[in-house]
């Protein structure tokens, strides 16, 4: 019995490994992975490139697919085994194994952060509102952009 493959074939088991392991170094989201992967000669010589390219096509999308198809219990048994590599050849002596220090800070996501377009924004509400409460008259770019941003001043 022949089965078809629909789709994109799966990425280099070496290649997404790797990243995992990078990934997990430097505790990286899968976008920091994938941006790093496509910006970053050491990280593509890592994961088994030979030369610098380009055109590295792994996305967000693929680390987290790959990360399910792997599961908890291959990802520990690669633990285990990069851990027993480090201790035969060198690496790691078993006293180090032998406690952790386990980091459990929280790490916030989707911040926003004040850059010049919100604080340009925030200033101009604020000019707008000052010159209705004064009586002054805006032109109707400034109500346009208003009513254009589902502002209520």
């Amino acid at each position: 019995m022949k089965i078809k493959q629909f789709g994109r074939s799966r990425k280099e088991h070496r290649v997404m490994l790797a990243l995992a392991m990078l990934q997990a170094m430097y505790n990286g989201s899968d976008t920091f992975a994938e941006e790093e992967l496509k910006e970053n000669m050491y990280w593509q010589y890592f994961c088994g490139f030979e030369y610098v390219r380009q055109d590295v096509d792994v996305s967000e999308a693929t680390i987290r697919r790959f990360r399910g198809i792997l599961g908890e219990g291959d990802y520990n048994e690669i633990l285990k085994e990069l851990l027993r590599i480090g201790v035969k050849v060198g690496a790691l002596k078993k006293k180090d194994l032998e406690s952790a220090i386990i980091d459990t800070t929280v790490q916030i996501k989707n911040v926003k952060h004040p850059h010049d377009g919100l604080l340009m924004e925030k200033a101009r509400k604020e000019v707008v509102n000052l010159c209705r409460k004064v009586g002054i008259e805006l032109n109707e770019f400034v109500c346009a952009l208003c009513k254009a941003k589902n502002t209520i001043l």
